[in-house]
Formats: C-alpha cells, structure tokens, sequence
C-alpha cells in the first residue's frame, strides 16, 4: 500500500497515520476540550508551532462555516449535529492530510444538514485537493458524493466504479437492489408531492 507515492512499511505506523484524517460518524469530539483545542490535536502532535496553528484553525473553522472568534472557544456541548460533524471535518483536515477516511459522517443527521454537509465537503475536496474515502450505508449519499463506488457483500466487493457504470451494468442483483432503493425514495416523495 503506498501513501503519496510512499510504501506503508517504510513509515512508521504513528507518522502514517498523522497523514491520514478521520470523520466518524458521531463526530469523535473530545467533550472536555474546546472546539479550538479538538481541531488542534493533529497540528500539536506534527509539532507546528502555535502561529501556524492559530492561522490553521482561523482558516478551517471559516470553510466549514463556523467563525472561529465565536466557536473556538466552545465545548463540543455547545453544537447540534451538524455543528459537531464540521468541527470533526475541521479537526480531519487539520492535519493537511492526503487522505481523509469517513465512516457514516452524515448518518445521525436530518436530511437538510445532511444535503448541506455533503455539498460542503465535495467543495473542500476541490479547494483543499485531498481524496476522501467513504463508508455509507446510504447508496443515495454515494451516488451524491462519489467519483468511485465499492459495493460490497459479506465482506468483499462484488463491483467498483463510477456511478454511471454501476447504474448501466450492476454487476449482480445485490448492486441492481442498491440502485432501485434511491429510485424508490425519489418516486415517493414525488408521489407525496402529487397528493400534496
């Protein structure tokens, strides 16, 4: 496995992982620190020196929309969901990671702020240039926010690609199912929206 053109074993494990960002699904916040001090974790443990992190924080918190003279100094306590999801964004891309590994980031929220939220980190990607991977049990979410999809079965992918060509030619009825769920999702609400 290779990390900016680097072998896995050819770094230690710490110093790899520091490279890499995580957004879990309920934010991971540490409710005893500050947001300023959560999203600081990563630049600390680099070793940069307070003026870049300062210049850091300042500049995520105002990407993910949350100015950081009012939040920095609040507890996690202080946010809704979807708060907390940017501050755990904010917190993964600290760092300046290549890569930011997501695991159901937009699960435990409504469906605005998930729509929100999703829109927001496709724009980060493209600003920031870092690849992202996600796990989502929403095909629907995948299909917004994907350039590549894995489906997987029992534990092993049974087809990858892009949207297009997973919708054109699934590979087996498990990849077909999971592209009529957000078919079926799309002609209720159009249906609700006749009735209404």
């Amino acid at each position: 496995m290779r990390l900016g053109g680097q072998e896995a074993h050819a770094v230690s494990a710490h110093a790899w992982r520091r490279r890499m960002g995580y957004v879990i699904q309920s934010a991971g916040l540490f409710p005893h620190l500050r947001l300023a001090e959560n999203v600081a974790v990563t630049p600390r443990l680099l070793g940069w020196d307070a003026n870049r992190i300062e210049a850091q924080l300042t500049r995520l918190f105002d990407l993910i929309g949350l100015p950081f003279a009012e939040y920095g100094p609040r507890f996690p306590a202080d946010l809704s969901g979807g708060q907390a999801q940017r501050i755990g964004l904010a917190r993964a891309l600290a760092g300046e990671p290549e890569i930011v590994l997501m695991d159901e980031p937009f699960s435990a929220l409504d469906a605005m702020t998930k729509d929100t939220l999703i829109e927001d980190v496709k724009r980060l990607r493209a600003e920031l240039g870092f690849a992202a991977v996600i796990v989502t049990h929403d095909f629907s979410e995948a299909l917004c926010f994907a350039d590549r999809i894995a489906v997987m079965d029992c534990g092993k992918i049974v087809q990858i690609g892009p949207a297009r060509e997973l919708m054109s030619s699934p590979a087996n009825e498990i990849v077909a199912q999971l592209l009529e769920a957000p078919k079926r999702t799309a002609a209720a609400v159009s249906s609700a929206f006749e009735r209404a």
